[in-house]
């Protein structure tokens, strides 16, 4: 009996992340490898990362190819065999629970040698609940409101904002992000019951029994 060792494409799929602990509105890498782990030249190859909609794309780099942001494909023309091939994206964190980015095999002109590779996710944990703590409500349509991110995960909180009097000017149960300097507080309310320039305080409960988060805001 004899055999012979006939030559083969095999694709891996290696993907990383630059930061996998960001902050909202942070830019960070994902990086897409190409691994020809085999002999023959891998030809037309496509890999599909499609991003989440927690990340708005913002650039590629690629060493071979080009990427797709909308299809999600990136097309390389050939992979040679025993070499590797690498796409970065860059992308800006969104203030959105939809972070596993996952970067697979589509498709190649050869038979791929190994499907066990083809596929390869990363996610992140997001740094949340920083609390922006000065805007200007003026509906240009930046900054408008007092924003804390990641609050839609907590939807049993409550906040409270209180004047340097310390007077309640504006009070809800399951705030999310709509306080554009309006009262709704207890105490006689200001003209068209707009809050005035100035310093105030807020305290907010998350509603899940961790400890309760104080501050100041300034409206501008």
């Amino acid at each position: 009996s004899a055999f012979i060792e006939t030559p083969v494409a095999d694709i891996e799929v290696i993907k990383t992340v630059s930061d996998t602990n960001p902050a909202i509105g942070d830019l960070i890498v994902f990086t897409i490898t190409a691994n020809n782990l085999g002999s023959l030249d891998a030809t037309t190859v496509e890999i599909l990362d499609q991003l989440p909609s927690g990340y708005r794309f913002d650039s590629f780099t690629a060493t071979s190819g080009t990427y797709n942001e909308v299809s999600g494909i990136w097309s390389i023309p050939s992979v040679e065999g025993n070499s590797t091939e690498t796409l970065e994206i860059t992308v800006e964190v969104l203030d959105i629970n939809d972070y596993i980015n996952i970067a697979s095999l589509v498709s190649l002109d050869q038979i791929d040698g190994n499907s066990d590779n083809d596929e390869s996710q990363v996610t992140i944990e997001t740094i949340c609940l920083t609390v922006f703590n000065e805007f200007s409500p003026n509906n240009d349509g930046v900054n408008d409101v007092f924003y804390i991110d990641c609050i839609d995960r907590y939807p049993y909180n409550k906040l409270l904002i209180y004047n340097r009097w310390g007077n309640i000017v504006y009070q809800k149960d399951g705030y999310d992000n709509t306080f554009d300097g309006t009262s709704n507080g207890r105490v006689v309310l200001y003209t068209e019951d707009k809050l005035p320039v100035g310093t105030y305080y807020y305290i907010l409960d998350l509603g899940d029994g961790s400890q309760r988060k104080s501050g100041w805001l300034y409206i501008n």
